[in-house]
């Protein structure tokens, strides 16, 4: 028997209920080859651990590895996405049209990720971890911090890349930016993903 993944430890991000038709049969596959596995829920206005639960996953959610020293850096970047935000709601309808009190909020939430994050990977040093997509902000604070820490990130093609349109080039844009590999479903995707910004 092939002991490679006996002892690696993995973590995976999930959210929602699509998220584990993906990546459930990947993490059980690695378990029974000896992995440990972990699976990380994060803060959202649908709670993420519902569906970890009604999936009997076991789980950690991010915010069970912040601290009270963390709270200045927390505040720290809370008010710097805070102005950032700030200055783009005068001059972008888009981001104006957002109710003010659920964006603040939004934006708190993810200082606090940022440093969960991090903390997440310098305490349980995992040996990969994996992730549907970065085009949420999780998978992207996850991917970031994965690939700063020198973790291996595996992300999976997040549906359909049926046009290359402007439309869509924010999404493709940030579909991989920090994954180490991303799982694409053929040559055609990885080339449209290729072609906006992410790597061959």
């Amino acid at each position: 028997m092939d002991t490679f993944w006996k002892g690696k430890k993995i973590t995976a991000y999930i959210a929602l209920k699509h998220h584990t038709r993906f990546i459930v049969p990947i993490m059980e596959k690695l378990a029974e080859q000896g992995a440990e596995i972990n699976y990380l829920v994060a803060q959202a206005e649908r709670s993420q651990e519902i569906t970890a639960i009604e999936e009997g996953l076991e789980y950690n959610h991010i915010f069970d590895f912040l601290k009270d020293s963390d709270k200045k850096d927390i505040q720290k970047i809370y008010l710097n996405l805070r102005d950032t935000f700030g200055r783009t709601l005068v001059k972008d309808i888009a981001f104006s049209l957002q109710v003010q009190t659920v964006l603040d909020k939004t934006l708190f939430t993810t200082a606090q990720e940022y440093i969960a994050f991090k903390n997440y990977l310098k305490t349980n040093r995992p040996d990969l971890c994996l992730a549907l997509h970065e085009v949420n902000r999780w998978g992207k604070l996850f991917a970031f911090h994965a690939k700063k820490a020198g973790v291996p990130f595996i992300t999976l093609q997040e549906g359909l890349l049926t046009t290359a349109s402007a439309n869509l080039s924010f999404q493709m844009t940030g579909h991989v930016q920090y994954s180490t590999s991303c799982l694409v479903w053929g040559e055609n995707s990885r080339q449209k993903l290729a072609n906006f910004e992410a790597p061959k």
